[in-house]
């Protein structure tokens, strides 16, 4: 006889002892939960059958008491676990028999050892639990967990397996049972939909008669049946095509054979609109009532604002006058916002019903044929009516909305009776303050039927499992590369300790053969993490997979999580970090010049921290008694760095004539812009001449000034002499988008708070920065928020993360500054800075030189390809950036493309960025020893209306559109780097430039810039082996035009143009210059005609190709009626754009075959 087991209800044989069943033995081994472990899909034990995708949720198995009874039903269980598809393991003990870890790596068990070649098994045990005692073990091509437990003793035991039964058709549930009953008429009541009953009919309890219940009453076996060891029954449900289904109950008798001894049992009264999906058991002596869950279902819904999911259970009950309690907190994980829905059948003769979740319902008999719901909610001690008339004995629903346990909304019958009600009670924290904590429980007592309170709306599971974090060489990533992996899973155990499994491991991922493994099996209390690791020595042709189980349940929590490796020849990741190889930075701004400075300096020095301080010479100058000297300041401040305070402190953030009051209560007076300025300027010189120091930044006094209605005219004041100013608290730790307005994390009196929050944050992904600021005076004042003390105990938590680059607030923001210029050409990256640059590489710590370049993986033979052009070349129309046409070309030619496209250019600025045309400065002007400064522009007036632009030799004019693309940064002055960024003037067209500004990269000496002198571009210096030139759509070839004219001779200076271009490669014999594609084919016959004689077999008249059925056909497209339109008139169809001009992804991948089509037949690739 062949048996089927789904997995979820073999672990409902976990509570009646499935470990050693001599009759199931020799049939197949029992198995609880499998994993594949290569798809990570969780199937039954058979194999056979995939379970739901729904199994994903954490579900724990846990035995309550139901009913107060002296018999110990369950003496033990057993656990086991599958992951398929292991190849090869070695075998290994965990627990109290003691694994031994050889120093090969290979995990003994019983003095036998195996061993694969290259194959390491690492295991690690941490508990708090002395009892436990489990082993792994090989079963042809999977790994088992085996877990046996003793002295379990339990009256109720209960499985919900709605997420693993089979969609459709019949289903059976196998489990063997030793009752272990010792009087006469004590039970075992077994639920599934129907009742059947297996009830001791002597005093020894082993003789049993089996019974089930009609509705009516139960029906009873003549014959008895021995249960002195364990018995198999199996229940089998029978779908009907229409009603509720049927259940036979089936015995394997002494010789292994099965016997029916009930067929086509009616399911108890139930709600027709759902199937019953709960197993219970209950152990109790002449129970007089019971009841049951007929139904148990889980469905994903929406937040009813929209935001996330959360999961709905629905329960539909029975109600009979008994106690129930079932646990759903499982299901919704620690979700804020959930719905709870009940079908309710109140039957009642008199009293009521209270249901409480959060809002505290009562349903209340009015008369034989109706009752009424009422309510409790927020701090009301008295209900307050909601519904009535509603009638009895009918099937009705009650749901129960929480929003992010704040309110809740209350529906009955579908319809919305109360909204936004708030809870009863308040409790602080995630914790409900009483033992069942978890349960729903609806109770009778006498005529009043209680209920556990949820009183904050707040649900959790036993345990939160959070997503695990990959590290691979110490940062955060999704994929992995050579060297450490490791896994952390953050736990959050509530009111006991929680066992969580963690395996980490790697193969061959064309043969699945197992590489590597690490387990980590930990019990968590409280808040925790579990951690495993791979040393990783191959990463091409291998994956890695993450499991994460429930290690009471034995039985998996989420499908396996895969892992895949980055490549070895291309680059598919930079991600740049500080010079400590971490994303996390400290930094400390500290005002006045105080005396307190000298110990807090040599508190920062003994931590290895670097700080910021902000003096002000006027209190210098004037022998303020707290302030230090002018040598003092050289001695106590040589290893920090000093910034630009004012001269005088004087409250900037008000302008002339407001006034406002300081912390002491004293007035503070408003100056005017030019008084502002003056303070700023002489503060900087006064620190230059007497310190020798040239400061890059200004902390603002007595707070920012960004209210002032003159603020802009007074930042561009500020720009000229430093890069950053400190502007308000943000409360985080992102670095600012203007350095102008840099905001502080926080004061150190918030220290306590944010240094934790900032240590738990990992390495990788966008750099942070921990920006502290303060007074030294204040840690020595009465009462301080931070003593001098607990400020050392905050560096000391600093200085133990190596990771954490402590800095000062200008080598922050020079470095930041200078990773700007780390430039990306295929799996080259060009360090154009005078910074030494760190960076992760496909998972790879990698360092660059100033001003030097490195390359990912070996040299190739393949040709590098720079493509020139404007928003066609950039991709604007794609879906994504991988799908514009040189992303694609790389692709399909496997060479290094770089895109050199900005949308909006015209043909001369292009042309201009790529060095074909110098940008000549019209205007002579001063570049700063720090800071910026506006460029000169050249000016011109369009539809009454001077507008500027950066002029060529010829007076072309050049309009940068977005200057960090495309090759524009850094650019260089007089030989001094720096970051152009310009304004664009949007309400002329074509659109030209309103400023441009020159930023210089580091502080320096000041340069004289004379009328004349050129502005060099980074694109200048690109030099690729294939060029091509896809330009002219937004006009602007010629020099006397702004947009060209469509005749002939603009045509003649386009191609005249795109010639310069080419003379200015590396290779001018190996180009593309790519035909315009807009408009139709008329408006563009003769400018083709002539870029066609000019360049021959380099030109490329895709437009022909694009405007045709056959491109259609090649995009495996069907012409519509648009789209013919647009053919008959020589337009590139509607179907291959996204607007009136640019290509959709089916229109850049049919530009980059045809590009790609030329190259090989120019032999270039």
């Amino acid at each position: 006889m062949k048996k089927r087991i789904l997995g979820g209800i073999i672990l409902t044989a976990m509570l009646f002892s499935c470990t050693f069943f001599p009759a199931a033995a020799q049939e197949q081994q029992t198995v609880v939960w499998s994993q594949d472990f290569e798809s990570g899909a969780i199937t039954d034990a058979s194999g056979a059958a995939a379970l739901k995708a729904a199994d994903d949720v954490f579900e724990n198995i846990k035995e309550s008491p139901l009913a107060n009874t002296k018999d110990a039903v369950v003496q033990e269980y057993n656990k086991t676990r599958y992951i398929q598809d292991f190849e090869a393991i070695s075998e290994a003990d965990i627990g109290s028999s003691g694994a031994e870890k050889t120093a090969n790596g290979v995990v003994t068990r019983s003095g036998r050892s195996k061993k694969e070649e290259g194959l390491t098994v690492t295991v690690n045990r941490k508990t708090n639990s002395e009892s436990y005692d489990g082993v792994w073990e090989i079963a042809g091509n999977q790994l088992h967990f085996r877990k046996t437990v003793s002295g379990i003793s339990s009256n109720i035991a209960y499985f919900d397996f709605a997420s693993h039964i089979p969609e459709t058709g019949d289903y059976e549930i196998a489990f063997d049972i030793k009752p272990g009953l010792q009087q006469a008429n004590t039970n075992v009541i077994i639920a599934l939909g129907a009742n059947f009953s297996v009830t001791a009919s002597t005093s020894d309890a082993t003789q049993c008669n089996l019974g089930y219940h009609n509705k009516t009453e139960w029906i009873w076996t003549e014959q008895t049946y021995d249960f002195s060891d364990f018995r198999h029954l199996k229940l089998r449900v029978k779908r009907q095509a229409e009603g509720l289904p049927l259940v036979d109950f089936y015995l394997r008798n002494a010789d292994g054979e099965e016997e029916l001894i009930f067929s086509d049992v009616p399911y108890r009264y139930a709600s027709t609109t759902k199937e019953v999906t709960r197993l219970e058991l209950i152990v109790g002596r002449s129970l007089t009532g019971d009841f049951y869950f007929d139904n148990f279902c889980l469905s994903q819904t929406e937040v009813p604002d929209g935001e996330g999911h959360f999961l709905e259970m629905s329960k539909y009950t029975r109600n009979n006058p008994s106690f129930s309690l079932t646990n759903f907190s499982q299901k919704l994980g620690g979700a804020k916002s959930y719905t709870l829905t009940m079908d309710v059948k109140p039957s009642l003769i008199r009293g009521s019903v209270n249901l409480a979740l959060g809002v505290f319902l009562e349903l209340t008999y009015r008369d034989p044929q109706t009752y009424s719901i009422s309510c409790k909610t927020g701090t009301l001690s008295e209900l307050q009516p909601l519904k009535d008339g509603l009638p009895m004995n009918q099937w009705i629903t009650v749901k129960f909305v929480v929003k992010n346990e704040t309110t809740a909304d209350v529906y009955v019958g579908g319809e919305l009776i109360a909204q936004d009600l708030q809870p009863r009670l308040k409790s602080e924290g995630a914790q409900i303050p009483y033992t069942n904590w978890k349960n729903f429980g609806v109770q009778r007592n006498n005529a009043m039927i209680g209920a556990v309170y949820f009183d904050n709306f707040a649900l959790y599971a036993e345990a939160n499992v959070g997503d695990p974090v990959v590290l691979v060489n110490g940062a955060t990533d999704d994929k992995f590369a050579k060297g450490t992996l490791q896994v952390k899973l953050p736990v959050q155990a509530f009111q006991s300790t929680k066992s969580v499994q963690l395996l980490v491991a790697q193969r061959d991922a064309s043969t699945g053969t197992l590489m590597q493994a690490a387990l980590e099996d930990a019990d968590i209390t409280g808040s925790g993490q579990v951690e495993a690791s791979l040393e990783i020595t191959e990463q091409e042709g291998t994956l890695v997979q993450v499991y994460i189980w429930d290690g009471d349940a034995q039985r998996p929590l989420i499908p396996a999580i895969t892992m895949e490796p980055y490549s070895e020849t291309k680059i598919e990741k930079v991600q740049p970090v500080y010079p400590s190889y971490g994303s996390r930075a400290v930094t400390f701004s500290y005002d006045d010049g105080v005396v307190q400075d000298e110990r807090l300096a040599a508190l920062f020095e003994k931590y290895g921290m670097k700080a910021t301080f902000n003096i002000v010479p006027g209190k210098v100058e004037n022998g303020q008694a707290n302030v230090l000297t002018e040598e003092q300041m050289k001695t106590v401040y040589q290893n920090h760095e000093v910034a630009n305070h004012t001269y005088s402190h004087r409250p900037l953030f008000l302008m002339e004539g407001e006034t406002s009051q300081d912390s002491q209560g004293g007035t503070l007076k408003g100056v005017s812009l030019e008084t502002a300025v003056e303070e700023i300027e002489k503060g900087r010189e006064w620190i230059l001449d007497h310190l020798g120091v040239t400061v890059q930044g200004l902390a603002w006094p007595n707070g920012a000034p960004g209210n002032r209605t003159d603020y802009q005219e007074l930042q561009n004041a500020v720009r000229s002499g430093h890069f950053y100013t400190r502007w308000k608290e943000s409360g985080d730790f992102a670095l600012p988008e203007n350095w102008l307005e840099w905001d502080s994390t926080c004061h150190h009196r918030s220290m306590p708070q944010y240094t934790e929050k900032f240590l738990s944050m990992e390495n990788g992904g966008d750099l942070q920065c921990y920006f502290v600021w303060g007074h030294a005076y204040e840690f020595d004042q009465s009462g301080a928020a931070l003593t001098w003390e607990e400020m050392e105990q905050q560096l000391q938590k600093l200085a133990a993360e190596p990771d954490i680059w402590k800095a000062s607030n200008g080598e922050i923001y020079t470095y930041c500054n200078a990773v700007q210029m780390l430039r990306q050409e295929g799996n080259i990256l060009k360090n154009l800075s005078d910074l030494t640059l760190y960076a992760y590489v496909n998972g790879q710590k990698i360092s660059i030189p100033a001003g030097e370049s490195w390359q990912y993986g070996d040299n190739t033979e393949r040709p590098t390809i720079a493509c020139w052009g404007d928003s066609l070349t950039y991709g604007q129309g794609a879906t994504k950036q991988e799908n514009a046409y040189p992303e694609v070309l790389a692709q399909l030619s496997g060479c290094q493309v770089y895109n050199m496209g900005v949308p909006g250019e015209t043909a001369m600025t292009i042309a201009a960025r790529q060095g074909a045309v110098e940008i000549v400065l019209p205007e002579g002007f001063t570049i700063p020893s720090v800071g910026s400064v506006e460029i000169p522009l050249a000016d011109i007036v369009m539809d009454g209306k001077t507008v500027h632009y950066l002029p060529t030799e010829n007076d072309g004019k050049v309009i940068p559109r977005n200057a960090e693309l495309g090759g524009w940064n850094p650019v260089t002055i007089c030989g001094v780097k720096g970051v152009l960024t310009v304004g664009v003037d949007s309400t002329v067209w074509p659109r030209m430039l309103s400023w441009a500004r020159f930023t210089r990269a580091q502080a320096g000496t000041k340069v004289q810039v004379e009328a004349g002198e050129k502005l060099l571009c980074y694109g200048q210096s690109v030099e690729a082996d294939v060029n091509v030139f896809f330009t002219g759509t937004n006009g602007g070839w010629n020099t006397g035009n702004t947009v060209a004219e469509d005749n002939p001779g603009d045509a003649e200076d386009l191609a005249a143009l795109i010639q310069s271009q080419i003379a200015k490669t590396p290779n001018p014999d190996q180009y593309v210059v790519v035909g315009l594609i807009g408009g139709n084919e008329a408006d563009w016959v003769q400018t083709k005609q002539i870029l066609q004689d000019a360049f021959g077999e380099h030109y490329l008249d895709v437009k022909s190709y694009l405007a045709s059925e056959q491109a259609l056909r090649d995009a495996g497209m069907v012409p519509t009626e648009q789209d013919r339109t647009d053919l008959a008139e020589g337009r590139v169809p509607t179907s291959l754009r996204t607007d009136s001009v640019h290509l959709n992804d089916a229109g850049y991948r049919l530009l980059a075959q045809k590009i790609y089509q030329k190259m090989m037949a120019l032999k270039y690739i």
